[in-house]
């Protein structure tokens, strides 16, 4: 296990250290390399499962808007405040935004550490960065969280699409997404429908209790 955990710091100093260049910072804690913008961060992390052969890694960009995620996380009893700070509104794994299928690489010893921070770094400029610059523009993310397509968790999706849709274009823009996005979740048979409908109603009241 210690062989493994060295293995896995060593990865992360040397992603760590080709991503600097694009102005990332690891926070090893959360296994996440993080970049600030006003209002927000955007990140690279990687998913490390651990077997007793050595490391599988698979790696994840991921957009975080602070008013969205403190809006829907702010109050969650649940979630631990280190945690908090790291949600992402949107955010997709970078095999499939580069080749439409998860992509995963091994580290057996010290010697496919490079290699695999190499490779890790090349799908990162080739679709991760692309992806980061174009949806850290928060209408451009609003715009893809309203689609109806399922990019992450669904109902999850359908409430930052809300927040999103609330922030760039007032209440009555926010109506009409939770309009669409509940029949979206009908039309696929979402189990969560009804805690989308309970978030939507808690937002209604406010909304309601704002205009009295």
């Amino acid at each position: 296990m210690a062989k493994l955990k060295a293995l896995e710091k060593k990865l992360f100093r040397s992603v760590g250290d080709l991503v600097s260049k694009y102005g990332f910072a690891l926070h090893y804690r959360q296994h996440t390399f993080v970049r600030y913008f006003q209002g927000g961060h955007a990140s690279l992390h990687l998913q490390v499962a651990t077997y007793p052969d050595g490391l599988v890694v698979a790696a994840d960009v991921g957009i975080r808007f602070d008013e969205v995620e403190e809006g829907l996380c702010g109050s969650d009893s649940v979630l631990p405040e280190e945690e908090k700070k790291y949600t992402c509104t949107l955010g997709a794994e970078l095999g499939k935004l580069a080749e439409g299928r998860r992509r995963e690489w091994e580290v057996s010893s010290e010697r496919d550490v490079d290699r695999v921070a190499r490779e890790v770094l090349s799908y990162f400029e080739k679709a991760g960065l692309p992806y980061i610059e174009r949806y850290s523009d928060i209408e451009r993310a609003a715009e893809l969280l309203t689609e109806d397509s399922i990019i992450s968790v669904p109902w999850e999706d359908a409430r930052r699409a809300v927040m999103l849709t609330w922030i760039t274009g007032g209440i009555d823009k926010a109506r009409a997404t939770i309009q669409r996005k509940t029949a979206f979740l009908k039309r696929i048979n979402d189990p969560h429908l009804g805690w989308f409908q309970d978030f939507a109603k808690s937002l209604e009241e406010k909304w309601t209790g704002e205009c009295d």
